[in-house]
């Protein structure tokens, strides 16, 4: 009998240990990839960078090839210069050959310069900061996974946990002995060894001392669990009324743990923040959506920006210290429910407000465009008074001009009169008649 006890709870603790192998989940699937993903991003902005380098190198090489050349020029037209004047024919033409090649050679180093040189530049700064931004939001993303996957790793190892824990307070309602001490150690060892990976889990993340209180008030709530009674089946032989007492026995303690949680908790509720930890974790499940869509389409710019929203929101999250029953209250259907019809009247509420805006706004717009309209017709009647006072003036001055122009037409006439008799009757005339031309024009002005 000791020895099919040892196989069966050692057989059990195995069962346990194997089941929800947690490399199998999806999250930690993800997140997997996810950091096999940053780690080609981060490989290919190397990649970028030493790119980008080489080509600032290059224009480095160009301008200091320019610059050796335009010192050089001067020195080489003075050499020319000397050695046409000692007629050192053949040492001038070297160095005149020498000074055409510099600056065939500089108008190269110019046009790669401007061309290619900075082309190359230009599309390593844009490439290398493309990556650096897609490297950025593969990052963040790989954090939220990973997260996501510890999470599940803790709750995996709470479950394991409270399994244990429930098996080994099973078996110690039976007779001891060293082999029921010896599994039950076991037990122990392997459930000190789960709390120790839980905790070093929680130690980055969080949330494990609330993730292993839920999976133990879970499990309380459904013992004896079909596990656990196989294996009361297999180690005890017996009676029904004797298992009916245990079942009882059983059922009370949980009544008991249950009314003592709910007693600790249900007076100290803060609803305040159950409905910012729900507001939170709403907008944190759209956010990701959107997030996905931008990174979809590599619109990296919006996505950087969800990125930021999404991780103050995260933090604020995880810095929330909810009791276990506002994490139950929370988490309940009915609640969520009175959250979003709370939610839906406040947007009714607000196109109201925003309609009852628009047509103030409308009313506003009409009354402004009818006195623009007054202020129209005012402003046509004044410029039309205006022009009709203009035009008499011009027909004032159009009538002097005329009558001065007959006026010098009767001196000319009388002129060409006396012109026989003597030149000085016509000019003196002509002279006092202008006088008089002028006289009568000036007024006009």
């Amino acid at each position: 009998d000791a020895a099919k006890q040892l196989e069966t709870i050692l057989g059990k603790h195995i069962d346990i240990m194997e089941e929800d192998n947690d490399d199998d989940y999806p999250s930690a699937i993800a997140s997997e990839q996810w950091e096999f993903d940053v780690l080609n991003c981060e490989a290919a902005a190397v990649e970028a960078n030493q790119v980008l380098t080489a080509a600032q190198s290059t224009i480095k090489s160009l301008k200091e090839e320019m610059d050796t050349i335009d010192k050089s020029i001067p020195i080489l037209e003075e050499n020319k210069k000397s050695a046409a004047a000692r007629r050192d024919f053949k040492t001038a033409g070297k160095s005149s050959k020498e000074i055409k090649e510099a600056v065939a050679r500089k108008e190269r180093c110019l046009g790669e310069l401007e061309g290619e040189a900075k082309e190359r530049k230009e599309s390593a700064v844009i490439n290398l900061e493309k990556i650096s931004s897609d490297l950025k939001i593969k990052k963040a993303i790989a954090v939220k996974k990973e997260r996501e996957s510890g999470i599940q790793k803790m709750e995996s190892l709470a479950q394991k946990i409270a399994r244990l824990e429930s098996t080994k307070e099973e078996l110690s309602t039976f007779e001891t002995g060293r082999v029921l001490q010896a599994g039950i150690s076991v037990l122990n060892n392997e459930i000190v060894t789960l709390r120790d990976e839980g905790e070093a889990l929680g130690s980055t993340l969080g949330d494990w001392e609330n993730i292993k209180d839920k999976y133990s008030i879970e499990i309380i709530k459904h013992t004896p669990s079909n596990d656990t009674a196989t294996i009361t089946n297999e180690l005890t032989e017996t009676n029904d009324d004797d298992k009916s007492c245990e079942s009882e026995v059983v059922s009370q303690q949980q009544q008991q743990q249950q009314q003592q949680h709910h007693v600790g908790t249900s007076d100290e509720i803060n609803y305040t923040a159950i409905d910012r930890y729900t507001f939170l974790e709403k907008n944190i499940v759209e956010l990701v959506q959107q997030l996905e869509e931008a990174i979809t389409i590599e619109d990296y710019d919006a996505a950087a920006e969800l990125d930021e929203k999404f991780q103050e929101m995260a933090a604020e999250l995880r810095n929330m210290k909810l009791t276990d029953a506002e994490l139950e209250l929370a988490s309940s259907d009915d609640f969520k429910n009175d959250v979003l019809e709370e939610t839906s009247v406040v947007k009714q509420d607000k196109v109201s407000e925003k309609t009852k805006t628009n047509v103030v706004k409308e009313d506003e717009d009409a009354i402004n465009a009818a006195e623009t309209i007054d202020d129209t017709d005012d402003n046509s009647a004044g410029e039309t008074t205006v022009d009709q006072n203009k035009n008499n003036e011009e027909n004032n001055v159009e009538e002097e001009v005329a009558h001065a122009i007959n006026a010098v037409e009767k001196v000319e006439a009388s002129g060409d009169t006396e012109d026989n008799s003597t030149g000085e009757k016509y000019s003196q005339p002509v002279q006092a008649d202008d006088e008089v031309k002028s006289e009568e024009v000036i007024p006009s002005d």
